[in-house]
């Protein structure tokens, strides 16, 4: 390929083929974080009892049983929920990071051209006129 061509093809990638990828990477990102704090489970259990800790139905008639069963399901459904709305809000701040990371990165690969070559001119200025 002759030298000519390099940075005009270059540019073509960076603009095309490069700007997808790198947003089909930052989609993929985001899958991954999503399903790793298992938002979309959590919100679908998020009044199941913590680790299904209840007590099954007895058939009894004493009011006191029946009282510590209602006390005992309410209690580790409480406390599933409290765990799950936790992790659920710690999903959605790595997910709000993982947006703002990407959007810095891409306006970065949007501008990183002009700014190899302004920091390529800057060098080349400091080398010929060196301020000391």
């Amino acid at each position: 390929m002759p030298i000519a061509l390099l940075i005009p093809n270059y540019l073509i990638w960076h603009y095309s083929k490069g700007l997808k990828e790198l947003f089909v990477h930052w989609g993929h990102l985001l899958y991954f974080v999503v399903h790793y704090f298992s938002i979309p489970n959590l919100l679908m259990t998020l009044l199941a009892p913590w680790k299904r800790m209840d007590e099954g139905a007895r058939r009894t008639i004493n009011p006191g049983a029946i009282m510590e069963h209602v006390i005992f399901n309410t209690l580790m459904r409480a406390v599933g929920f409290l765990i799950r709305v936790g992790t659920i809000g710690i999903g959605l701040v790595v997910c709000t990071g993982t947006l703002i990371g990407g959007l810095s990165l891409i306006t970065l690969w949007l501008f990183a051209p002009l700014i190899v070559v302004v920091l390529f001119s800057a060098g080349v200025v400091f080398l010929v006129n060196p301020t000391n």
